[in-house]
């Protein structure tokens, strides 16, 4: 019996379209990407049209075949999957955050942080409504 083809996540997707940019930066054919990396070109075709998700070696190999760095790449594909997930849904007060902190005790401590963490939230939230 056929196993179920792996779903891909936001991550998936995010290591796949970084993958096919890297491979369009680099100029290079699948075919010489698949002999640099020692793996098939319909592998990574499956890979680069996002019908299946690379795993983390695969995506480890291809990296280091295109010349970027695998934490970069990995590093990049979680900032992007966790925008697409979170654009628009947090919006974070930073009296609400002092408020709880304050039923454990000072909310003092806490302030800085809480403000520090609105200011980004609230950048993200921009970044996401003109586009970025």
């Amino acid at each position: 019996m056929a196993r179920a083809p792996k779903p891909m996540h936001p991550i998936d997707h995010a290591v796949s379209q970084l993958l096919a940019d890297a491979v369009e930066r680099a100029g290079i054919s699948r075919r010489e990407l698949a002999e640099e990396a020692g793996m098939s070109t319909n592998r990574i075709g499956i890979i680069l049209r996002e019908e299946r998700p690379a795993s983390v070696g695969e995506a480890e190999v291809l990296a280091q075949a295109l010349g970027v760095d695998a934490f970069d790449l990995f590093a990049e594909a979680e900032r992007r999957a966790t925008k697409s997930q979170h654009a628009g849904l947090i919006q974070v007060r930073p009296n609400v955050i002092e408020g709880r902190f304050a039923r454990l005790g000072s909310s003092e401590p806490f302030a800085a942080d809480a403000a520090a963490l609105h200011s980004e939230v609230s950048i993200l939230d921009e970044q996401e409504q003109q586009g970025d």
